[in-house]
């Protein structure tokens, strides 16, 4: 059983040594644009959220997302790093809760940028490539 959860950061820095390790792991295949420290200090002033990912009671993966302001006045929600294992079993459910989160935040779509293999699994989807970017409208 798949079960996702934003943790309040006070659990969630509890947690840190088991999510720290996905969160890592999405960074090393990044561009390098975020860090561990850039992470923390957007946890810290609340720009980011960290969604954890269990089967059954085991962590298995970690997505974080972060709200992008462009000057034009586009408001999207933008996946920014995700790792860990199984996707098949939980890329669905992120895709739901990333519709929530973006209709709570006012945004248009959800950008995730990543690798091909996220444009591949969610293309059915409704997620286009833009640039470098996937992206799907929030509906």
């Amino acid at each position: 059983m798949i079960k996702i959860a934003i943790p309040p950061v006070d659990i969630l820095y509890r947690a840190w040594g088991e999510i720290e390790p996905f969160m890592q792991k999405a960074i090393d295949e990044s561009n390098a644009e975020l860090d561990l420290d850039a992470i923390k200090k957007k946890i810290d002033n609340r720009e980011l959220l960290i969604a954890t990912i269990f089967k059954d009671k085991n962590l298995i993966a970690a997505v974080s997302f972060e709200v992008t302001n462009f000057e034009s006045g586009k408001r999207v929600l933008h996946i920014n790093l995700a790792g860990g294992n199984h996707m098949d079993l939980w890329y669905a459910d992120i895709d739901e809760l990333a519709t929530q989160l973006a209709k709570k935040q006012n945004c248009s779509e959800v950008y995730i940028v990543g690798r091909k293999g996220w444009e591949r699994q969610l293309k059915h989807r409704g997620y286009k490539h833009v640039h470098t970017i996937i992206s799907r409208e929030v509906k």
